[in-house]
């Protein structure tokens, strides 16, 4: 059985910053680049290789994946 999701969650915008900066701390990506224009969800500088956009598909918040016992 599932967990109860939790009362607040971040807006789409915030979140989808804060998954992404986590992502760039893990690659070439510069986090003090972020843009979000919408669409895309993304605009950020890549090392050495300019400016990509990236449109996020899916991102679960945490309680999301409890609630929906997705943790196995």
């Amino acid at each position: 059985m599932g967990h109860a999701a939790k009362q607040y969650r971040e807006e789409k915008a915030a979140h989808e910053r804060r998954i992404f900066a986590e992502f760039c701390a893990a690659s070439r990506l510069a986090p003090d680049s972020i843009t979000q224009p919408d669409p895309p969800d993304i605009i950020a500088d890549l090392d050495g290789r300019g400016r990509v956009a990236l449109e996020l598909v899916r991102v679960n918040h945490s309680d999301e994946i409890l609630s929906m016992d997705l943790t196995t």
